[in-house]
């Protein structure tokens, strides 16, 4: 098997992920469905962690985006399937 070598501060195995922009997030309002966030987004986040099971009640996750700039990134926290909490760092 064949590895190739990465330049420091190049993407990772996230590189297929959708990155975030400032002006999508402020479009992002809690309530919304996380298909609602990805498609202001253009894609997947990555799932950071998840707890109880999907379509049980108190169904948990948690999706993370970077950002274009190096260290940004926005995290939304989804309860029963509506975006509850948003945040980010370093967006422009």
């Amino acid at each position: 098997m064949r590895r190739e070598k990465r330049a420091a501060g190049t993407e990772s195995a996230n590189s297929d992920k959708a990155k975030i922009t400032k002006a999508a997030f402020d479009q992002i309002e809690n309530g919304m469905t996380y298909d609602e966030v990805k498609n202001i987004i253009g894609g997947e986040g990555e799932l950071l962690s998840e707890a109880g099971n999907k379509g049980e009640q108190f169904h948990a996750v948690v999706y993370m985006y970077e950002g274009e700039a190096a260290g940004s990134n926005a995290s939304f926290t989804f309860l029963d399937g509506k975006l509850q909490v948003k945040g980010q760092y370093g967006l422009k």
